[in-house]
């Protein structure tokens, strides 16, 4: 008898980020997707509200949609520097060849265009996670549909 309830619908295997820290300026387009595989996210309106959080609450990685702050992005990411247990990838839209040599000029760790795939951007975020000090983020199983066993 198979064991189909073993069978996932949609991709062989997915793979989720637990317990990766992700603090979200911009873009709410990527948070359900990242919650979903297994994320904690927090998302916020502005670079102000991203340094207020900072001070009182820990995360690993900070993703910044440049197409929503008004603030400079290269004064942004130096800021962010400063701290090295922190990683920090942009979207940038349109992402040409120009704007993503920009943010990692500027010392973003990745460059990413505005609507990543979401398994694009989960993998990128957990390698991301991998290389930086401190304990790394589990991967885990995600939940997914499953089909029906059939009787």
């Amino acid at each position: 008898m198979q064991q189909q309830d073993n069978i996932m619908v949609g991709v062989e295997r997915e793979l989720a980020l637990a317990p990766l820290r992700i603090w979200i300026v911009g873009s709410l387009d990527v948070v359900q997707p990242l919650v979903w595989h297994g994320a904690q996210v927090h998302a916020l309106d502005s670079i102000d509200a991203l340094y207020r959080e900072l001070a009182i609450v820990p995360c690993d990685i900070v993703l910044i949609d440049t197409s929503q702050i008004r603030e400079d992005v290269a004064s942004t990411v130096a800021h962010l520097r400063r701290r090295d247990d922190l990683g920090v990838v942009l979207l940038v839209d349109p992402a040409t060849p120009e704007a993503v040599a920009e943010g990692l000029w500027a010392g973003a760790d990745a460059c990413l265009p505005q609507r990543p795939s979401s398994n694009v951007l989960a993998a990128k975020l957990y390698s991301l996670r991998r290389r930086l000090p401190g304990e790394p983020a589990q991967v885990v199983e995600a939940s997914a549909a499953r089909l029906p066993e059939q009787g």
